[in-house]
């Protein structure tokens, strides 16, 4: 069921203890850049700040699951279910302060106030146009989204569902964003010989045979993670579950 996973955290919560915990798989992957989208994205166009670190997330899991290539321009198929829990307040915010301060509002600010406009941005990156959906809602989102894809293949509806989650932290100083991705996949065998499953309000992971995947760590066999704080934590902590092995690859 899972063919690949991907982390992502600002550049700000590399110096701020509030992310101290915060999972990361400490990858050596190159920045996104326009450039990496050839006919999908302007190269004289930054990509947004405003779902930063969303696509990197996305790609790191996209890539690790085969089903896109950096610089390729290709579009990757499949569907697409995105998570956001306070992300887009950020925007809206300076929105409705530029309107309060009588100043002329950001186009981008309104535009990235609306929730469903990380998963369009992704839709032109990516591709992954055979469906979209947003699920909002505080840190519960998250959950909500990866239910949606796990119904999505089972009843059969589609085969290839990236799920992409994307928090935000605001407070003094600029603020903290973390993102995680699973790539989801119908049939066997994938590259990760794991299940997972909505138990309740946690993300429940679970070894199956090893077949063809890729490792899974020698620990427990199963782990279950709950939805608080953050829609992207418990997709982390499921994606750092099944990294450690990777690098013997």
């Amino acid at each position: 069921m899972i063919d690949g996973v991907g982390i992502a955290a600002g550049r700000e919560a590399e110096d701020d203890p509030r992310a101290r915990d915060w999972p990361s798989l400490r990858r050596q992957v190159p920045p996104l850049l326009p450039e990496d989208f050839p006919g999908r994205w302007n190269p004289r166009r930054a990509l947004p700040p405003d779902i930063d670190p969303l696509a990197d997330a996305a790609a790191m899991a996209l890539e690790d699951a085969g089903w896109w290539t950096r610089g390729s321009g290709e579009a990757c198929e499949g569907a697409l279910v995105v998570a956001s829990d306070r992300a887009s307040f950020i925007p809206a915010a300076r929105f409705v302060r530029s309107l309060r301060d009588g100043a002329s509002p950001s186009p981008s600010d309104f535009l990235f106030a609306l929730p469903s406009s990380a998963a369009a941005v992704l839709g032109m990156l990516f591709g992954l146009t055979d469906y979209q959906a947003t699920a909002v809602g505080g840190p519960r989102a998250g959950g909500t989204a990866l239910g949606h894809a796990l119904d999505l293949l089972r009843l059969g509806r589609h085969e290839r569902i990236l799920v992409a989650a994307l928090g935000a932290v605001a407070g003094p100083g600029p603020p903290l964003r973390l993102a995680a991705a699973i790539c989801l996949r119908a049939g066997d065998p994938t590259r990760y010989p794991g299940r997972v499953e909505l138990r309740g309000e946690a993300i429940h992971l679970e070894r199956t045979a090893r077949g063809e995947g890729k490792r899974l760590p020698a620990g427990a066999p199963s782990a279950s993670w709950a939805f608080q704080d953050l829609a992207p934590l418990p997709l982390a902590c499921a994606a750092r579950w099944l990294e450690p092995e990777r690098q013997e690859e």
